[in-house]
């Protein structure tokens, strides 16, 4: 019961991240620092401090904690940079369809990542099965390279074609010569 409770901190600290906020200023410097030093430092803790299998709520309070103080040195140091306020409920309900409809794919892809091996099961045998989660063991890596929220080129990507369109220059995002470096 302890480990689970300590354990609802890693759950949910990332609802208070506020990264978002400096990957839209292209502060990615600031969030990839830290990320990386206090992962860092979870490791070296673990190894510290986790010795054997009685130490497995030290093991669950350090990932806790590491993730908790991730979150909460961005909520510090934005201070800096912006000013919080409460918005209007009327700026808020403007927003709520259009983020359901940016949620839909997310979670069509999150059924899939988490019912797609049961569904291949039905269809084939094992060995078909085993083949299939081997090769999405190799494509993994490759794909967080991608899509990973603290490292991936994703962010970037977004980064840029908010601000062409921003500065209304649609043609530049569908543009060969955009890609050309």
């Amino acid at each position: 019961y302890i480990i689970a409770m300590m354990m609802v901190l890693q759950v949910l600290a990332p609802m208070i991240s506020v990264s978002w906020f400096f990957n839209g200023l292209e502060m990615f410097k600031v969030t990839v620092t830290r990320n990386l030093i206090i992962k860092l430092l979870t490791v070296i803790s673990i190894f510290i401090f986790v010795k054997d299998a009685d130490d497995l709520w030290k093991y669950a309070l350090i990932l806790s904690m590491g993730t908790l103080c991730s979150e909460g040195y961005l909520i510090f140091t934005i201070g800096k940079y912006a000013k919080f306020s409460f918005p209007k409920i009327r700026k808020i309900l403007q927003h709520i369809k259009p983020n359901i409809i940016l949620f839909i794919p997310i979670l069509a892809v999150s059924v899939y990542r988490s019912m797609d091996k049961l569904m291949i099961k039905w269809l084939v045998d094992y060995k078909q099965v085993g083949y299939y989660t081997n090769s999405e063991k190799i494509i993994e890596p490759f794909a967080a390279a991608v899509h990973d929220d603290d490292f991936g080129v994703r962010k970037v990507a977004v980064r840029a074609l908010g601000e062409l369109r921003a500065q209304d220059m649609i043609d530049e995002i569908a543009s060969p010569s955009s890609f050309e470096t």
